[in-house]
């Protein structure tokens, strides 16, 4: 279901756009479930993403950068590092979300939590 609008560029149907490039492919934008779109694809789930100089799409209301699954995939599955290529105050962020992603928030944040079950409730 690609569609390759000039030779060397692919357009993801869910978002992004794929680079082929001497080194594999390089994604350029990151939408929610584009890992679905490069999982089956010849070469595979990218291990370069270009973040766009925004995270956030305000007019779908979509991450153009998550980051989360193709990390996930090529770093426990393939056992392949990412790249991200982003702007300086990006990283601070994207570090940010990976980081609780996988560990977890460093401090809870109690508004997060619902006050309809009181913290020593049995599991």
């Amino acid at each position: 279901m690609k569609k390759k609008t000039t030779e060397g560029i692919t357009r993801l149907p869910r978002g992004g756009v794929l680079l082929d490039c001497s080194r594999g492919p390089i994604q350029y934008g990151a939408v929610p479930e584009t890992i679905k779109d490069t999982m089956t694809m010849a070469t595979g789930v990218p291990t370069v993403f270009v973040v766009p100089p925004r995270l956030l799409s305000p007019d779908r209301a979509v991450s153009l950068a998550e980051l989360e699954f193709p990390a996930y995939w090529n770093f426990f599955l393939k056992g392949r590092k990412v790249t991200v290529v982003c702007l300086s105050e990006q990283r601070e962020v994207l570090t940010r979300v990976l980081s609780e992603a996988v560990f977890g928030p460093r401090v809870p944040d109690s508004r997060e939590f619902s006050n309809a079950v009181p913290p020593s409730a049995p599991d």
